[in-house]
């Protein structure tokens, strides 16, 4: 019977050695679980911050460049109207002066009709 005592207890103390080995695997496998799940969490977070930090950037950069072509229409718009204004009154001086020319070439001519008949009445 102390055979089979010193057997059975050599037999459980293999049983137990072999799941302690077991449990230190699993443990040494689940650390290194872990550790590749926090790796990947902490990448995945890095990586998102640096997209949306791209994506801000890029809308940012966007809206400056709308606000860039709106100026530039804008500018387009005044160079125009100021183009238009200056022919206008360029036309208008031109019109003026026209009309001064005419006015002073009827003056003129009014004048020269008087001045036979006031000669003609002095005489």
């Amino acid at each position: 019977m102390a055979d089979n005592s010193k057997e059975a207890r050599a037999r459980a103390e293999a049983r137990f050695e072999k799941a302690q080995k077991a449990s230190q695997e699993r443990e040494k496998v689940h650390g290194e679980l872990e550790a590749e799940a926090k790796a990947v969490r902490e990448k995945t977070a890095r990586l998102r911050a640096l997209r949306l930090a791209r994506e801000a950037d890029d809308a940012q950069a966007a809206q400056a460049a709308k606000a860039a072509d709106a100026a530039a229409a804008a500018e387009k718009l005044r160079a125009a109207a100021k183009a238009k204004s200056d022919k206008l009154k360029a036309a208008a001086k031109a019109t003026a002066k026209k009309a001064s020319a005419k006015e002073a070439q009827a003056a003129k001519k009014a004048a020269a009709k008087k001045a036979p008949a006031s000669k003609k009445d002095r005489a």
